[in-house]
């Protein structure tokens, strides 16, 4: 059985890292926190789904701003959303808290009840609270003239096991090295974002380059699932019964960062990767001389891809960000390190038999090498 990993909280430095900020808001949330839910296997949603045992709470996982969750107060709403690769569709469901939030989590939803889609291709209902939560204190009563009261969301790792180190795939230099932190997999996420409407409110509307999509409003609530990441300056609108559109919200636009002024200095940069030969669990240093001196306030970024044997499962493709400090001049050494990537730090992890390589480029836009290792 699959259980859920969560994420308790974005950290600024991985924001950092891919030059967003959260989607601005208008309503006071009393926390927000990515969620990590199941993207599921892509099984047909016809007949009979299968189901697997229900997931067991862990001992802790209520973040203590929140407390835990009021027993029985769980309601799944009637709004659904598709997943882009099939299965149960995506739900919401609140539920209280002792301290009196009101705490929004979701996941799939099948015979009305929450949950995920684990890696044996299983629905397994999940606890109230499992999910990261959003949301809170007493909702304020909807004006017809209101568009967005309160919503939230984030970027959604896909299956894995319930932990409070789960999978990154954005790290800092200085967290690669740390044994808590586990890159992720090849496994792609997906990006949620509900929240709540006036009574006017029909459906809400997304418009950017090339994204122009419409998504139904259900007893005020709507709930968006897109596949990877955060959808660059999208601007979100109200749309109301009467026909006319408000705008409500915008992500920002991607801007990479400035290039070298000489880019046959990137193309001349080398890369290597020790030990050569590596251990199942061992740790994978990489090294660079930076192509170009940090920026002064983000310091830069390099994206990574690794690709592992043939067959080898959740490893074939996997790609991450590596976020510098700032500061640090031209041809000056950079390192991160890299082990078995996973969905967790409790989930089993190893490299598999044979021949890794990887890549990387410099401020997400120039080649600067490539590198490969043995496993055995």
């Amino acid at each position: 059985m699959s259980d859920l990993r969560v994420v308790r909280e974005f950290r600024a430095d991985l924001l950092a890292a891919e030059r967003r900020r959260r989607v601005s808001r208008r309503g006071a949330l009393a926390c927000v926190a990515a969620l990590c839910v199941g993207a599921g296997v892509a099984t047909a949603a016809t007949g009979n789904f299968p189901i697997g045992a229900p997931i067991e709470p862990p001992r802790r996982h209520a973040p203590p701003h929140i407390d835990h969750p009021v027993p029985g107060s769980g309601q799944v709403e009637r709004i659904r959303a598709a997943d882009p690769d099939g299965g149960p569709p995506w739900g919401v469901r609140e539920f209280k808290t002792r301290r009196g939030y009101t705490c929004v989590e979701t996941g799939r939803v099948v015979d009305g009840r929450l949950g995920l889609v684990g890696d044996d291709g299983a629905f397994h209902e999940v606890p109230l609270g499992m999910f990261a939560c959003f949301g809170g204190g007493p909702r304020r009563a909807p004006r017809a003239s209101d568009g967005f009261l309160e919503y939230g969301g984030g970027r959604q790792p896909v299956p894995g096991t319930y932990s409070r180190h789960p999978c990154m795939d954005h790290i800092g230099v200085r967290q690669s090295f740390d044994r808590r932190t586990v890159i992720c997999d090849e496994r792609e996420p997906r990006w949620i974002l509900t929240g709540t409407t006036g009574p006017r409110v029909v459906a809400v509307e997304l418009r950017g380059t090339g994204v122009h999509e419409r998504h139904p409003v259900v007893d005020g609530r709507f709930l968006i699932v897109r596949r990877g990441g955060e959808p660059s300056g999208v601007v979100f609108y109200a749309v109301f019964r009467d026909g006319h559109r408000r705008r409500e919200a915008s992500t920002p636009h991607a801007r990479p960062g400035p290039l070298p002024p000489d880019p046959r200095i990137v193309r001349r940069a080398r890369m290597r990767a020790r030990p050569a030969n590596v251990g199942r669990h061992g740790l994978v240093t990489v090294s660079v001389h930076a192509p170009a001196p940090a920026e002064p306030r983000d310091g830069d970024w390099y994206e990574v891809d690794l690709a592992g044997p043939s067959g080898c499962v959740r490893q074939e493709h996997v790609h991450f960000t590596v976020q510098t400090a700032p500061h640090g001049g031209r041809g000056a050494p950079v390192r991160f390190g890299m082990r078995p990537p996973g969905p967790s730090l409790d989930a089993a992890r190893a490299w598999c038999l044979g021949t890794y390589s990887g890549s990387a480029t410099f401020r997400g836009r120039i080649p600067v090498g490539s590198f490969s290792f043995q496993v055995r």
